[in-house]
């Protein structure tokens, strides 16, 4: 799972409550927030959206063939990869 969705609440958002926060964790978090190549919160809305239509599909291909999908199988669905789905 990409580590840029733990910027879901916005990139600012989280890393003022990150560096407010009292949590016995904080510096580790905020430690590898750092580490993060830098990223817009456009960008991150971006991810998220890829993220449901990919699972949107997912569940379509599902439901449309009534089995389970299987992970290794050669449905579209399968093949997605962020930043390639057209729907």
């Amino acid at each position: 799972m990409p580590h840029q969705l733990l910027y879901s609440a916005g990139v600012e958002r989280t890393r003022r409550h990150a560096t407010a926060s009292d949590h016995p964790h904080r510096d580790l978090l905020l430690e590898d927030l750092r580490k993060l190549p830098d990223i817009t919160d456009e960008q991150v809305e971006q991810l998220i959206a890829e993220r449901r239509r990919y699972y949107a599909a997912a569940l379509e291909a599902r439901d449309s063939t009534g089995a389970k999908l299987n992970p290794a199988g050669d449905h579209p669905a399968h093949r997605y990869r962020p930043g390639t789905y057209e729907p």
